[in-house]
């Protein structure tokens, strides 16, 4: 049975449905069918769970989804974290059903967030959690060296396609940074802004030609800034097959 999809921090924009036009990016044949969960901490019109996103732990059990969207949230991840389980019952109240049904693992869960070092972690170590092997994560994120993501005062951090190797296990295992996950991160699709569209290949281009540009806008990345208006994440689940 295909488990439901959840859409993180959705505010108004709710699936499965046409996508929306800030949405474009986002693969759509993800968007226009299957079983959504609509989750934001605002009631809205579509949304099915009101969750904060950003006190954990989660209330989804182990392996719960198959497929998680967020866009333009994890950029607004607070770097000290709330988490719960330090303050008695009144919290276990509030941490859903399936954290009531096992006090145990919630309070070890707790104290496994607690020992993170960032809220960073902490949001990725519970989105590993409630996906299923292999479960795909599609974000839309500000690029760090755009006005978009500097002038936000909502921001928290300022995200490069770079970050999300930290959602990696080191495989030489010679830094430990209590990632509390493990996410394979494919290289991202950008959001080319105008002055620098010239630089994408076009279908009649020579190879000399592409890799001209290539290294041109590349070069231009790195140097310039509103480049990059947004890029196109996706992660995959690194977990054992036993775990779901």
């Amino acid at each position: 049975m295909t488990k439901p999809r959840i859409n993180l921090g959705c505010g108004l924009i709710t699936y499965p449905n046409e996508p929306h036009w800030s949405h474009g990016m986002v693969d759509r044949d993800i968007l226009i069918e299957g079983d959504w969960v609509n989750v934001d901490r605002n009631v809205a019109p579509g949304v099915n769970e009101q969750v904060d996103l950003f006190t954990y732990p989660w209330p989804w059990e182990d392996n719960s989804f198959s497929l998680a969207l967020a866009t333009h949230l994890v950029e607004h991840i607070p770097h000290a974290p709330k988490i719960m389980g330090f303050n008695g019952a009144d919290e276990l109240m509030n941490a859903g059903q399936y954290w009531q049904k096992n006090v145990v693992k919630w309070r070890e869960r707790c104290e496994e967030l607690a020992n993170l070092q960032d809220g960073w972690f902490c949001f990725f170590s519970e989105l590993w959690r409630v996906l299923e092997p292999d479960g795909m994560v599609h974000l839309l994120v500000p690029h760090a060296a755009s006005d978009g993501a500097l002038a936000d005062p909502t921001h928290t951090r300022y995200v490069l396609p770079q970050t999300f190797g930290y959602l990696q296990k080191d495989p030489n295992g010679q830094f430990d940074y209590s990632i509390g996950c493990n996410f394979e991160a494919p290289d991202p699709a950008y959001r080319i802004t105008e002055p620098y569209r010239n630089l994408l290949p076009e279908p009649d281009d020579d190879a000399q030609t592409r890799e001209q540009k290539a290294l041109e806008l590349r070069y231009n990345m790195i140097t310039r800034r509103n480049v990059v208006y947004e890029f196109y994440q996706k992660l995959t689940a690194v977990k054992d097959a036993d775990s779901d």
